[in-house]
Parts: C-alpha cells; sequence; structure tokens
C-alpha cells in the first residue's frame, strides 16, 4: 500500500473515531454532563491579575536560579542539546519555578487548611474519575481530528510530522537509563498535572474571572487556555501541535467550571499524559521500565 493511501486510511480511521466519541459516548453521557449544569459554581475569585504578575516574577527568578544550579551540579553541559540534559534538571526547574508558584497560592489562600479556595476540595475518586474520564473522551475526538488533518496537510506541504511532539516525551524515549526512564515518567504523570492544574485552573482561571467578571465565562475558558497552550510552546517540536492543547485546555476549564473543583482535571490531565507516555513508548519500541 503507498504512503499516500496509508494517510488517507488513517484519516479516515480518525474520523470514524470521531464519530464514535461525538454520537455514541456523547449521547450516552449526556444526561449525566446535563446534569453538571445544576452543580454549584464554587469557583472562588479572590486570586487576582496582581497574582499573575507574583507568578510571572517567580517564574522568572525561579527559572534563572534553576539554571544557574544546573550548569552548578553538571546537569545541564555548556551548549548542551537538549538530548544532554539531565532529567534532573527538568525536576529541579519544575519545583523551583511551578513549585514555588503553588506554594505562593497555598500561602495566598490562607495555608493548607483553606485549600478549597484553590479548588483542591476533598477528593471523590469515583466520582471524579468518572467525570475526568467522561471528558477526556469526548475531547478525544477533536483532539485527534485536528491531529489527523495536521498529519495530512504535513504530508501535503511535504514536511515529516513529528511521532513525538514533546521534548520531555523525547527524552523519556530517547534516554537509555531506566531511573531516568522512571523520573521523567513520575513528572509527566503525576507532578506536571498536580503543578500545571493548580497554577491554570486554580490560579489563572479564578484570576482572570476576577478581572473580566464571572459573567463572560466564555471569555474566562478561552484566555485561561490559550495561556496554557503559550507556556507549553517552547516544548513543541512544532507550533502546529498548540491547537491539540488548546483543545484540551479548554476542556479542563471547563470541567473546572462545572465541577468546582481541581480533582478531575487533575485526573484528566494525568490520563492525557498517561496516554502520550505510553504512546511515545509504543512508537519508539522501547519497553516500559520495570
Amino acid at each position: 500500500m503507498s504512503e499516500a493511501w496509508t494517510q488517507l486510511l488513517s484519516l479516515a480511521v480518525w474520523v470514524g473515531f470521531v464519530a464514535w466519541t461525538v454520537f455514541s459516548v456523547g449521547l450516552v453521557v449526556r444526561r449525566r454532563w446535563a446534569s453538571a449544569e445544576a452543580l454549584p459554581r464554587r469557583i472562588d475569585t479572590h486570586l487576582n491579575g496582581l497574582d499573575i504578575l507574583v507568578a510571572v516574577f517567580i517564574l522568572l527568578i525561579g527559572s534563572e536560579l534553576a539554571r544557574r544550579l544546573g550548569h552548578a551540579w553538571g546537569w545541564v553541559p555548556d551548549d548542551a542539546e537538549p538530548s544532554d540534559i539531565e532529567p534532573y534538571y527538568y525536576l529541579l526547574a519544575s519545583l523551583l519555578t511551578f513549585g514555588l508558584v503553588c506554594i505562593y497560592l497555598v500561602i495566598r489562600c490562607g495555608g493548607p487548611r483553606h485549600l478549597a479556595r484553590l479548588g483542591l476540595q476533598r477528593l471523590r475518586m469515583v466520582r471524579d474519575s468518572g467525570l475526568a474520564l467522561g471528558a477526556l473522551l469526548i475531547s478525544a475526538g477533536p483532539m485527534l481530528l485536528y491531529g489527523s488533518l495536521l498529519a495530512v496537510i504535513m504530508y501535503l506541504l511535504g514536511r515529516e510530522m513529528p511521532t513525538v511532539g514533546h521534548s520531555l516525551l523525547e527524552d523519556l524515549v530517547t534516554s537509555p537509563d531506566v531511573h531516568s526512564k522512571l523520573l521523567l515518567i513520575g513528572m509527566v504523570i503525576i507532578l506536571a498535572p498536580i503543578l500545571e492544574e493548580i497554577i491554570f485552573r486554580g490560579m489563572m482561571h479564578q484570576s482572570i474571572g476576577s478581572m473580566i467578571g464571572t459573567d463572560h465565562r466564555r471569555l474566562v475558558l478561552i484566555m485561561a487556555a490559550l495561556a496554557f497552550t503559550v507556556v507549553h510552546l517552547p516544548a513543541l517540536h512544532t507550533p502546529w501541535m498548540m491547537g491539540q492543547l488548546f483543545i484540551l485546555a479548554l476542556a479542563l476549564g471547563w470541567l473546572y467550571e462545572r465541577t468546582g473543583s481541581l480533582w478531575p482535571c487533575i485526573l484528566m490531565h494525568a490520563m492525557f499524559n498517561l496516554l502520550n507516555v505510553a504512546w511515545a513508548l509504543w512508537l519508539s519500541g522501547s519497553p516500559a521500565p520495570v
């Protein structure tokens, strides 16, 4: 079978999956999701634009400190390629940037006893996991359709579509060390969803809603999703992949709006990252670390 027919067959498969997602899954869970409209909106809007500025300042200081420490400890060699950077540096950078912002937000909310103001209410594993899985299944259709159309466009333009779109996933695939693989998997599946959802849904969503008003919820969703997408741009191999992240961010923001809790968002984000890790390892033929 020629490559062109393979591309067309792949597109047909994804379009079929989109139809299944939209009609089959959507119709099955429609009543449950419709009942979410009646959920009380418990999103606190005590955060504001000043908190975003403080967070940006912390991110700038933390990234510079991580860079200096990475060079001092030999984790980031001079003129190093991304594949030469030690995975421990990514952990250090995450903790000194997003981690410090999360600590600031916890203090801003009044301490660990008031995490509900940030959206970290009591975890209901069955309910929150079901909501996360349902939102992921529904949003998977548009994301896969976008990816398929992007693959066709790249093929027509004579450009190769990268099989792994994120730098951390590429490091995971190329790393020969089992401990490095486990560290990267833990960061992608556990650490990143928690830190990013606290910042982009817990802080960004609340702050934007406080600035422009909670009556403009669609605009809040779009602006918070754009912020999430732009922050991930440096780690993407092609800017065209921003579309899938934007769709994911919209789904996460919608889920946060409907539940008022970060836990379904964290679980959905973790499921999405888990699927990407499994996909990257399968494409590379690399066995999962044991």
